[in-house]
């Protein structure tokens, strides 16, 4: 006779795949705590959460920059350049004219009750959590357990993604968050009839424009790839049509800040500085890349290319 063995008994595979995303976490916190930690955080991005009144910038000019204030609204021509100051109470809007500040509102509240420069970092790595629980949660319901174990440990090793939660602020977590959210709702919509997919596809593109407006390069790739793949899905009815009303309003809900503060700086007097943080500069950089003509680049292409050559320097 063939005997017959009793069948093996393990954890379901949903809870060892929650292990797995432990071991992850654990996995990019241990980078996060042994690493980077000789770099400092970078000075125009901490502008944004730094707690007080925004920091003098001293310039040179034969006149001052001017200042415009309107009812509670203050607008600079530096970093951030638009803010709501109620006494002492100084909240930015929009760090430059295609940055919102919203994403470094925790870090700003958190700086102002800690004064901890440390404790703001640790934060920001903790969004790097929250990210990576994100992305296992969208890939092990959409592409299966070994696809998002495999894509976290990816991940949580990346020495960008550590790097840049360390050193950088909010803006770039949420860039990445709105990436994967609007990947996400399209997913929704397209594969699963989601009422809700085209609020989420819109609330999730106003949200990576707020964080930076050259976020609509993303979102036009994914449309592009949207509308290619677009007979790529299961033979089902069309999705349930979503509000127009709740779809704009999360598209542009978002963009306030950064319209008020583009609006409002076109009331502000001469001298104007020339600078990175107004699109006059930026749109220069990009025909003069574009054209081949000379332009005023941040970094050359050797800096570029030596940075991006050894992702392992951290280690």
């Amino acid at each position: 006779m063939i005997p017959i063995l009793p069948a093996r008994v393990g954890l379901p595979s949903r809870y060892r795949s929650n292990l797995w995303l432990l071991a992850a976490i654990g996995l990019y916190v241990t980078f996060a705590a042994t690493t980077v930690q000789s770099v400092g955080v970078v000075g125009e991005v901490a502008l944004g959460w730094m707690k007080g009144p925004p920091v003098p910038v001293r310039i040179v000019l034969d006149e001052p920059p001017v200042d415009h204030a309107l009812g509670p609204l203050r607008a600079q021509q530096t970093r951030p350049i638009e803010r709501i100051q109620l006494g002492s109470i100084h909240l930015p809007l929009a760090i430059n004219a295609y940055t919102g500040a919203a994403p470094d509102w925790p870090a700003r509240i958190v700086h102002a009750v800690t004064g901890s420069t440390r404790i703001v970092r640790w934060l920001h790595l903790l969004l790097g959590v929250g990210l990576i629980v994100a992305t296992f949660q969208f890939l092990r319901r959409h592409a299966g357990a070994a696809a998002a174990v495999a894509s976290i440990f990816v991940l949580a090793s990346r020495w960008d993604f550590v790097f840049y939660r360390s050193v950088l602020g909010g803006t770039e977590a949420v860039l990445v968050g709105a990436s994967l959210a609007m990947i996400w709702a399209l997913w929704s919509r397209r594969w699963r009839g989601s009422p809700n997919g085209l609020v989420g596809i819109a609330l999730a593109v106003g949200l990576g424009l707020h964080a930076k407006l050259t976020f609509v390069v993303f979102a036009a790739a994914v449309t592009l790839a949207a509308i290619v793949l677009r007979r790529d899905r299961p033979a089902m009815g069309p999705p349930s049509r979503s509000s127009s009303l709740r779809t704009v309003l999360a598209l542009f809900t978002p963009l306030l800040p950064i319209l008020v503060a583009n609006v409002h700086q076109s009331w502000i007097g001469s001298p104007h500085l020339r600078s990175h943080d107004h699109p006059s500069l930026q749109l220069a950089r990009v025909w003069g890349a574009l054209t081949g003509q000379s332009a005023p680049t941040r970094e050359s292409l050797h800096n570029i290319v030596a940075w991006l050559g050894d992702p392992l320097a951290f280690l």
